[in-house]
C-alpha cells in the first residue's frame, strides 16, 4: 500500500509538470502570434498611410503640374501620443497626414520639410507648430522658441488645442481619394485667390517681406508689414516710399539695408506699439500698434478690424478672399516669453497671412497661406485645424 501511494504521487507530479509545461508551450505561441498580429497590423496602417499620402501628391502633382516625389516618412506627435505622418519630398515639398482619419493636415510643394535632417523626438502641434523634444525643451525648429516642459500652462494648452484639431480631422471622411479633398472649382488648380496674389508667393527671402527675428517674438509684425506692403501696392499708399522698392518681376518688395539687415520696416513698425516692452502678437496687439501707425502718417482712408473665435470661421475667410482680401491669422499656442499680455485668452501665438482657398469635395476649404520664414510663402493648411489652433484674425480696409 505505500509503494501504491509513492506511485500515485509521482504520476501525480509528472502530470502537473506536464500541465505546466503545456501552458507555457500555448502561452508562448499566442503571445508570438499576437505580437506577429500586432507587427502586421502596423505595417498595414503604415502601407495604407503611405498610399494615401501618394494619392494626395499625385492629384496635388497634377494640380501644379509639378513632378515631386516620396522621398522618405517620418513619425510625428502630439502631446496627447495622438500620431502624424510626415511625407518628405524631393527636390522639394512636405505634407503632414493625422494617422487616425487619412486627413491632409497642411502641405507645401515649393518649401523644405521642416523636419529636414532631423529624426528622433518629433512634434507637431498644429500649422507652423513644428518641434522636437531636447532635453527637457519643446524647440521649434524654424523659429528656435522653446518651451519648457515645465511651462504647465502652455503645455496644457498644447494639449488641449491638439486634441480639438485631432477631433476636428476624425470627422473628415476616411475612405476615398475623392472625398479626400480635391475639387477642380476655379481654374486648373481649384484655388481661388486674393487679386495679385503672387504678391505673397514672391516673398521668399527674408528681406524681401521684412522679417526680424528677437527672442520675444515678432511674427505678428511680420505679417502685418506683409499686409501694408500689399495694400500700398494695389489698394492704399500706406507704406513710406524709402522702404519699398519694384522686384524684377514688377512687384514691390521691402528693401535690404546694408546696416541693420533684413526687417527694417518691421523693426520701425514696432515703435507704434502701446507698450514698448510688450512684444504679444494677437488681433488686438496688432491693431492698436497699425492704428497708431496710421495716425502718425496721417493715413486716414486705412483702417483695421478684428475678430476672435467663436466670431469668425472658414467661411468668413473664404468670403473675405472672395472680395480680395487678404487677412492675419493669430495663433493660440501660447509663447512663454510673451503670453498673457493683452491676449483674450493670455495665450498668442504664430501669426500666418492667408490669401487664397480651395473647396475641398469632401466639405470644408484649405487655405493658402505665406507663413512669414523664408520660402514658406506656399503653404496650405486644413480648415479643421483653423477652429482649433487659431484664435483670432485681423483684416485692413479703406476708408471712403
Amino acid at each position: 500500500m505505500y509503494g501504491r501511494g509513492i506511485m500515485r504521487k509521482k504520476v501525480l507530479f509528472y502530470l502537473l509538470v506536464f500541465v505546466f509545461l503545456f501552458t507555457c508551450i500555448v502561452s508562448i505561441q499566442v503571445t508570438n502570434r499576437t505580437f506577429d498580429e500586432k507587427n502586421a497590423s502596423a505595417r498595414t496602417n503604415f502601407n495604407n498611410l503611405k498610399e494615401v499620402g501618394e494619392d494626395y501628391l499625385k492629384t496635388i502633382n497634377n494640380e501644379d503640374n509639378v513632378e515631386t516625389s516620396v522621398s522618405s516618412t517620418k513619425l510625428l506627435k502630439d502631446l496627447n501620443d495622438k500620431e502624424y505622418t510626415l511625407f518628405e519630398c524631393e527636390p522639394t515639398g512636405y505634407m503632414i497626414l493625422c494617422n487616425d482619419s487619412n486627413s491632409l493636415v497642411e502641405y507645401s510643394l515649393y518649401s523644405l520639410s521642416p523636419y529636414l535632417n532631423h529624426s528622433n523626438n518629433l512634434y507637431y502641434f498644429g500649422p507652423a507648430e513644428f518641434y522636437t523634444l531636447d532635453g527637457d525643451n519643446f524647440v521649434h525648429l524654424l523659429s528656435n522658441q522653446i518651451i519648457p516642459r515645465n511651462s504647465y500652462k502652455t503645455i496644457d494648452s498644447i494639449k488641449n488645442y491638439s486634441n480639438k484639431m485631432y477631433n476636428s480631422l476624425l470627422n473628415e471622411s476616411k475612405n476615398t481619394v475623392e472625398t479626400k479633398g480635391i475639387n477642380h472649382n476655379t481654374g486648373k488648380s481649384g484655388w481661388t485667390y486674393v487679386n495679385n496674389h503672387r504678391f505673397f508667393t514672391t516673398k521668399t527671402t527674408e528681406a524681401s517681406f521684412s522679417f526680424y527675428s528677437i527672442d520675444k517674438g515678432a511674427c505678428g509684425y511680420i505679417a502685418a508689414s506683409i499686409l501694408l506692403g500689399y495694400y500700398d501696392q494695389y489698394v492704399k499708399r500706406c507704406v513710406p516710399d524709402n522702404y519699398m522698392q519694384f522686384n524684377n518681376s514688377g512687384y514691390k518688395e521691402y528693401k535690404y539695408n546694408s546696416v541693420i539687415g533684413s526687417g527694417e520696416f518691421t523693426q520701425h513698425l514696432l515703435t507704434f506699439r502701446n507698450n514698448l516692452n510688450n512684444y504679444s502678437s494677437t488681433s488686438t496687439t496688432i491693431r492698436t500698434c497699425l492704428t497708431n501707425y496710421f495716425n502718425h502718417y496721417n493715413y486716414t482712408d486705412m483702417g483695421i478690424y478684428d475678430m476672435i473665435t467663436p466670431f469668425f470661421s472658414s467661411l468668413t475667410m473664404k468670403n473675405l478672399i472672395n472680395k480680395s482680401t487678404p487677412v492675419i491669422l493669430f495663433g493660440l499656442i501660447a509663447d512663454p516669453a510673451t503670453s498673457g499680455n493683452n491676449s483674450p485668452n493670455g495665450d498668442d501665438g504664430h501669426a500666418v497671412v492667408v490669401y487664397g482657398y480651395k473647396k475641398k469635395s469632401g466639405g470644408g476649404y484649405e487655405f493658402m497661406v505665406h507663413y512669414g520664414w523664408e520660402d514658406y510663402s506656399q503653404v496650405a493648411i486644413n480648415n479643421n485645424t483653423c477652429a482649433a489652433t487659431f484664435g483670432s484674425m485681423l483684416r485692413l480696409k479703406t476708408v471712403n
